[in-house]
């Protein structure tokens, strides 16, 4: 499917129809000016989005390993094993662990080698 160019007066003249587009999974670039430009994307019920409260949390979890008020975990495996211990979230907050949890195992991967404790610390927000 072609991508659709427009600039943001034909954006604003027609938003509707332009919206219209998107949903039908056409991707539409809106050109402001020379240099910038944005693609306009809906976004669907399980699509994950960092809200302030989320962030805000994250923030709150990063004091706490820092504290040391946390569990360890050296591998995937042990860190599911950790989260079963805990029931089934609500829809919310599995797909909120579901994303923590794939974003740790990422950082396990890229951070193999380092000291740093990113995968640690993500999967040990999973706890909380």
């Amino acid at each position: 499917m072609a991508v659709l160019e427009i600039t943001a007066r034909q954006f604003r003249d027609k938003q509707k129809s332009f919206f219209e587009i998107a949903d039908t999974g056409r991707q539409v670039v809106i050109k402001r000016g020379r240099k910038q430009s944005y693609i306009l994307t809906p976004v669907h019920e399980n699509d994950f989005v960092a809200t302030p409260e989320l962030l805000e949390r994250l923030d709150n979890i990063r004091q706490r390993v820092k504290n040391g008020e946390y569990t360890e975990c050296k591998t995937i495996d042990e860190a599911l094993q950790h989260l079963e211990t805990f029931g089934l979230p609500d829809d919310d907050e599995a797909m909120e662990n579901s994303y923590l949890l794939e974003l740790a195992k990422s950082e396990m991967v890229e951070d193999d080698d380092e000291e740093d404790g990113t995968g640690d610390e993500l999967i040990a927000m999973l706890r909380r």
